[in-house]
């Protein structure tokens, strides 16, 4: 089969295969009209055609083009008022109407609304934890070198003190030891002269 006519059905090509199957399906329900309902009695016709719009049954072109063709033959008869005679509603091809396509469309867009508000959320909770970070006491990996930093120039000083104390310590032993090192050699120095004077 030629893929120009794969979806044409009684001269009008259909884009997919569900909606040729469906204009075939139409087709075979307009038939069966035709063939249980007496065409010549118009009120009869009437009453078919209000019951095919309430029913909502004809979606496809070939569909359309039947309802048109029995509204145009009741509006010709003399028996039928027109006021009597419903308008048919704007057919919807290519298988959505606008309010349908709004409808596919409204999901994206509020998923997308949604992802929206859900990043500035997390961007929002990401700058109050950099904030509270940085103003904590706790060492962590955006303060450790400050911190560091402080700790070493801290035991440096404790250190200095400290080695400043030794050394006070240290230099008042030393001043200690030299004494009585002064006080036992003039000692030593005082019994070798009187024992050298015996």
């Amino acid at each position: 089969m030629n893929d120009d006519k794969k979806f044409v059905v009684s001269g009008v090509k259909y884009p997919t295969d569900s909606e040729a199957l469906k204009a075939v399906n139409e087709i075979n329900g307009i038939k069966y009209v035709k063939d249980r309902t007496d065409m010549s009695n118009p009120k009869l016709v009437l009453n078919v055609y209000n019951k095919m719009l309430d029913k909502n049954l004809f979606t496809t072109i070939n569909g359309y083009k039947y309802l048109l063709e029995t509204r145009e033959n009741l509006l010709a008869s003399d028996e039928i008022d027109d006021k009597d005679v419903r308008p048919i509603e704007a057919p919807t091809f290519g298988g959505s109407s606008f309010a349908e396509r709004k409808k596919s469309e409204s999901p994206f867009k509020s998923k997308f609304i949604n992802s929206v508000i859900i990043n500035v959320l997390l961007i929002i909770t990401i700058v109050v934890m950099i904030v509270i970070t940085t103003n904590s006491n706790n060492l962590n990996i955006l303060n450790y070198k400050d911190r560091l930093a402080a700790m070493y120039e801290e035991k440096e000083n404790e250190l200095a003190i400290w080695n400043s104390k030794l050394y006070e310590m240290e230099s008042s032993i030393n001043a200690v030891l030299d004494e009585n090192e002064e006080t036992t050699t003039e000692e030593a120095t005082d019994e070798s002269e009187t024992t050298v004077a015996e």
